[in-house]
């Protein structure tokens, strides 16, 4: 940019903001790089300042509206720097679990279950899995030269979230009670730290063994920096998702302290009268390891699937479980039993399927589980659009969030695709052919008529659909990985900024204008072809509503008999007027305030020295 001009964000086939910019290019393109004016060079647009902040005093690395974002970063990511936003929906989410997941053949899907008879829990049985020889996936999972029979085997799994953990947790104890109905995998994690550092308990009833599946019966692995090993097996516990030669449902121990560990099981024995934890089943693992020192605690599974229920025991799917405790000392510090957590076919308050009396499958299948929303339908409709000539008409499935009766807002979300077609959300929806969107997608398109690959940006009006942004390739998704939005709507002014949620670095940010966005219109969550698209979180907060769409200046400047008018272009908004003797003065006198009239009338400088007056709206 020329002295007294910034870089202002890209037009054509892009809208990114982001300098520099790379993009795939497989077709002509074309870019304009937009420039604005900054007279007092302090990298924020005067024309944005004067907007929003109403003076041009302020510069980037202030916080105007003490909120946790500076001047320049409000800018960057279009929200509006002079006012902290207040939160008018929480998605109603439930937040104090996390699938860390990042493998997409891994994901997983964790779901609340109720069986009756007191046993309600969090299950999983899509027999997702690696095996220890890196099979079950598209891409290895690790050199094939760090293989380790019955070792370096993975698969889904849930870890408390961050939220919910306290890092002074370093010694602790847990306790999970597990039901299985079929004899693969059940996981309970400790010291986890991130996907390269963990301790996993896993117990398997398969039997014999094989390399490529875990051991049979107990053991313990470890994986630090990335490198798997094996600590401790015991194969004298038999784990029976039919309670005929062993046991379904058991309880699980593991106490880490400092670096010795100790991990006991005991089977629920039904041939007692009445059954119970038979304290003579159990067995004991006793085992030191000072790579980890500290970490959160979690579940997971591999390889399960199944159908076993029994007379005593209704769980016939999968991995169950009931409860999960974390105690520090002898204080419980987290206890989760899934009772407040809504069932997989429950959807939290106040979302609504605008499809859901639909059979076309557009309708989605959408599944609540302890860490957020799942679609898992791969529903999709038909662009017009062919290879050469991308279109993003597209339809698919929405579920629609609670109002949050703000016509100017700030959405917030997470979303990770396990799957690489279209994913997002719909902003300004008022009924099924009235509403915008933006879905990004992964796969670049193969045959006409489906949706383009990257960011689409698409308004549906009285059923006709029209494209904003098409094919915007500032950011493509990578499988498995987060990545979060920011969307803030401020009259017609659009933003939306993304980033991976692991590599903050990748990200775009992209600005467009479209219409004023209606008071009783809703967002939601939206997907095409998507059958493993999971939505961590969702919170949209309001943001003010401009006093006057037009702009407050001095149009005229008049000096009769000692006085000065000024003819004052103010939408009806309030303004003060301000004086100095000196135009680059860092204070200004206000010299008069709460002013509406569009003429304002005073006294000149009786020394006749030189005077400067300015106008500031309130």
């Amino acid at each position: 940019a020329d002295t007294g001009y910034v870089f202002h964000g890209w037009s054509g086939d892009s809208r990114s903001l982001q300098n520099p910019l790379t993009l795939p290019v497989e077709r002509p393109i074309s870019l304009v790089a937009e420039f604005a004016v900054d007279s007092d060079k302090d990298g924020l647009p005067d024309s944005w300042e004067l907007r929003y902040l109403k003076s041009l005093d302020f510069t980037g690395d202030q916080n105007s509206d003490k909120d946790n974002f500076t001047n320049q970063e409000e800018l960057n990511r279009g929200s509006h720097p002079g006012f902290a936003e207040v939160v008018t929906l929480e998605g109603g989410f439930p937040s104090r679990w996390e699938d860390v997941k990042r493998d997409p053949s891994q994901s997983g899907l964790w779901q609340v279950l109720d069986f009756g008879n007191g046993f309600r829990g969090v299950s999983e049985n899509t027999n997702d899995h690696r095996g220890a020889d890196l099979s079950g996936g598209p891409a290895p999972l690790i050199p094939v030269e760090e293989i380790v029979p019955s070792v370096t085997f993975d698969g889904p799994r849930l870890i408390i979230s961050q939220n919910q953990w306290n890092n002074s947790w370093v010694d602790y104890t847990i306790e999970a009670t597990i039901s299985i109905g079929d004899n693969d995998g059940s996981n309970v994690f400790v010291r986890y730290i991130d996907e390269n550092n963990w301790i996993r308990v896993n117990m398997e009833g398969e039997d014999p063994p094989a390399g490529w599946r875990p051991p049979t019966s107990l053991s313990v692995q470890k994986r630090v920096n990335g490198i798997y090993s094996e600590l401790a097996t015991d194969d004298s516990f038999i784990f029976d998702p039919a309670d005929s030669i062993g046991f379904k449902r058991y309880r699980v121990t593991v106490a880490a302290q400092g670096q010795d560990y100790e991990v006991r099981v005991v089977g629920f024995d039904t041939l007692q009268d009445p059954p119970i934890f038979n304290p003579d089943t159990e067995v004991v693992i006793n085992f030191s390891d000072d790579s980890l020192a500290g970490g959160r605690a979690g579940i997971g599974s591999w390889g399960q699937s199944g159908s076993s229920p029994t007379a005593l025991n209704p769980v016939g799917t999968g991995v169950f479980f009931e409860d999960f405790t974390v105690t520090v000392g002898n204080t419980i510090v987290f206890s989760e039993t899934f009772d407040q957590s809504l069932l997989n076919n429950q959807l939290p308050e106040g979302w609504e399927n605008p499809f859901a009396s639909l059979t076309s499958g557009q309708q989605g299948d959408w599944k609540s589980t302890p860490h957020g929303l799942v679609q898992l339908s791969n529903y999709f409709g038909n662009s017009t659009g062919t290879l050469i000539q991308q279109k993003a008409d597209v339809e698919g499935p929405i579920l629609l969030a609670k109002p949050h009766g703000s016509q100017n807002f700030l959405l917030e979300m997470t979303i990770q695709a396990f799957d690489d077609d279209g994913i997002g959300f719909v902003y300004d929806y008022i009924d099924e052919n009235n509403y915008a969107r933006v879905l990004l997608r992964n796969e670049k398109p193969a045959v006409d008529n489906s949706l383009p690959q990257g960011i689409n940006i698409s308004r549906k009006s009285n059923g006709r659909w029209n494209d904003i942004i098409v094919n915007d390739t500032s950011f493509i998704y990578q499988l498995g990985q987060p990545f979060v939005i920011h969307f803030p709507a401020i009259g017609q002014d659009h933003f939306i900024q993304i980033r991976q949620m692991d590599n903050p670095d990748k990200n775009t940010t992209l600005r467009w204008e479209d219409q004023l966005l209606k008071e009783q219109s809703r967002t939601g969550l939206h997907t095409w072809g998507m059958t493993e698209g999971h939505f961590w979180t969702y919170t949209i907060s309001s943001l003010p509503s401009e006093s006057s769409s037009e702009p407050l200046r001095i149009s005229q400047v008049t000096l009769n008999a000692g006085q000065i008018s000024l003819i004052v272009e103010n939408g009806n908004a309030t303004y003060s007027v301000e004086f100095s003797e000196f135009i680059n003065a860092t204070s200004w006198q206000t010299i008069a305030s709460g002013q509406t009239s569009s003429i304002w009338i005073g006294n000149l400088p009786n020394n006749g020295s030189v005077g400067f007056w300015r106008i500031r709206r309130e």
